[in-house]
């Protein structure tokens, strides 16, 4: 399968997905005072299948560490920033070796050609829908991708919530983990409020960590504007493994 066909695949495939998302009740626990309720739960939901994508060429964080969003409530760069959120977690795309260079599941070294492939798709002027399309080019010829797993937790009130952190369970050979929609309602939108994202490769006797990162409130904040599942760029956080986390955020009064 040639590249052009594989990102014409998945650019297909992302949107035909971006209207099918549905929230399941989860099992978390109410935050103090009932500000903040967790919402997680599991679907039946694809490994494979990729997220919506608004078609927004611009605004990727870069690092988690800021985006070039307007969030003053005012100005030319989207809807007035909301007081309160809901947030509703997506998947996360994984670079398909680890910092050996070798495959997840198996001895697989990577070939320098695949190396430069990622970092070219990196580059483009749609980095995400790239980066998606090289990655499910490997994993249609048996890339040997991992078994992801983690949890998500929110700094919210000057501190992380531990009574709202979600476990995400495990999928099986992918790479791009889904989160099942696991998120948190009635979140007030504050200076440092922020989202980390942990993930580890299952396997029988030890599992390998994926990578850790986290997303701001500049990222939130573009993932608003965006009024859709946004890809928010993390590959240059921690070891690099863990390319985009995608998102959705929604006001609530």
């Amino acid at each position: 399968m040639s590249f052009c066909n594989v990102r014409a695949w998945a650019t297909l495939a992302l949107f035909a997905c971006a209207g099918c998302i549905v929230i399941q009740p989860g099992t978390g626990d109410q935050g103090a005072g009932g500000s903040s309720e967790l919402e997680g739960g599991h679907d039946d939901a694809d490994s494979g299948d990729g997220d919506g994508y608004s078609g927004d060429g611009d605004g990727y964080s870069g690092d988690g560490g800021g985006s070039d969003v307007d969030t003053s409530g005012s100005g030319d760069n989207g809807p007035p920033e909301p007081s309160v959120v809901s947030i509703r977690m997506a998947s996360a795309l994984i670079r398909p070796w680890d910092t050996a260079e070798e495959a997840w599941d198996g001895n697989t070294s990577v070939s320098p050609e695949d190396v430069a492939n990622l970092a070219f798709a990196l580059g483009a002027t749609d980095p995400y829908v790239a980066s998606l399309a090289f990655v499910y080019g490997l994993a249609a010829d048996a890339y040997e991708p991992p078994d992801p797993f983690g949890h998500i937790e929110i700094f919210t009130g000057g501190a992380w919530r531990a009574d709202l952190q979600a476990e995400i369970l495990p999928t099986q050979d992918t790479f791009n983990a889904p989160f099942y929609d696991a998120g948190w309602d009635n979140i007030p939108v504050e200076p440092d409020m922020r989202i980390r994202v942990v993930l580890w490769d299952e396997d029988l006797a030890h599992h390998d960590p994926l990578g850790t990162v986290e997303l701001n409130r500049g990222d939130l904040m573009a993932a608003y504007g965006a009024a859709n599942v946004y890809p928010v760029r993390t590959d240059e956080q921690d070891t690099g493994t863990i390319l985009f986390v995608s998102l959705s955020v929604a006001a609530q009064q």
